[in-house]
């Protein structure tokens, strides 16, 4: 048996041999069968081996005739098809631990600022008397309110996105003008943070571009605001724009976000645009997870790549 079997296959081949041969001798059972990888030539392949007991005779009280059928396909797509079943429920369970620790996580970097603005609201009430005190805290409560609205954002993009029922819009804008914004916001960031921030614009289209000029601005957003959080002080960030396709009405941007932050460790480069996922080793610079992730799904959306 061992030219022919497999050695893995090896103790359950014998044992079904020891039950029709030893275990049944007076022929309760007719058939056997086993699948086994059997050897043919230089590989292993699947297969069915059926004993088929024969009527007994004086030289032969106990018989078999053994069939082989080639079963290494049916096998082989069976074995792929429950890998990728495992690999979906660790997906799924992945999923919603990251979904548990974000719900955690979110309640939390919500409760705090509300809790805040509501406590200087109530100050503000009993202040009304005092000018100078009552701006202090309304200048207060905007800060304490400022951080809500990205949470929400992304929370509110991601369930529209899951749901399927974002649609991009298609309006005029002008990419040049949404590159001297992000100008006028990131120059004044870096400055106070001590950063150089560099933008270099290559070969740009005419004004007049039709798609979603808001949702092209909120991922270069992402992708800037990402480098200003992850790099220190004396670092460099940098946006690079360019057209790199014209053709049937239709132009192909590229912009290209580089920075000397901190980096990202190897196993979090391979959860990057995952949901729900942040990289622990910087989970002190805080944000939702949920930013990269609806910036490609924006991108894939827009026809482009991430």
């Amino acid at each position: 048996l061992h030219s022919y079997i497999h050695p893995d296959d090896m103790a359950a081949a014998r044992a079904l041999l020891h039950r029709a041969i030893v275990e049944d001798p007076d022929g309760s059972q007719l058939q056997y069968h086993i699948d086994c990888r059997l050897r043919y030539g230089d590989q292993f392949k699947w297969s069915r081996v059926v004993f088929q007991r024969m009527l007994p005779t004086p030289d032969h009280p106990s018989s078999f005739m053994t069939f082989i059928v080639d079963v290494d396909a049916a096998v082989r797509a069976e074995e792929e098809k429950n890998r990728q079943l495992t690999e979906a429920l660790k997906a799924t369970e992945q999923l919603s631990k990251a979904k548990s620790e974000f719900t955690a996580y979110i309640s939390h970097e919500i409760r705090s600022p509300l809790n805040a603005l509501l406590g200087y609201l109530a100050l503000a009430r009993n202040a009304v008397d005092d000018p100078a005190r009552l701006i202090d805290l309304f200048i207060k409560s905007d800060y304490a309110a400022n951080p809500l609205l990205p949470l929400v954002g992304d929370v509110l993009d991601m369930g529209t996105i899951e749901s399927g029922t974002l649609h991009l819009a298609s309006e005029r804008f002008d990419v040049r003008e949404t590159l001297k914004t992000l100008a006028s916001i990131y120059n004044a960031q870096a400055k106070n943070r001590g950063i150089t921030y560099r933008v270099a614009m290559g070969q740009l289209p005419a004004p007049c571009l039709m798609g979603d000029g808001l949702r092209i601005k909120q991922v270069v957003v992402n992708l800037l605001s990402n480098a200003m959080k992850f790099t220190p002080q004396g670092g460099e960030v940098t946006l690079t724009a360019e057209e790199t396709l014209v053709a049937e009405g239709m132009a192909r941007l590229r912009f290209e976000v580089r920075d000397t932050g901190i980096g990202m460790t190897e196993a979090f480069q391979q959860r990057l645009f995952t949901a729900y996922e942040r990289d622990a080793a910087v989970g002190q610079f805080g944000g939702t997870g949920l930013g990269l992730s609806i910036a490609k799904k924006l991108v894939t959306l827009m026809g482009g790549h991430m």
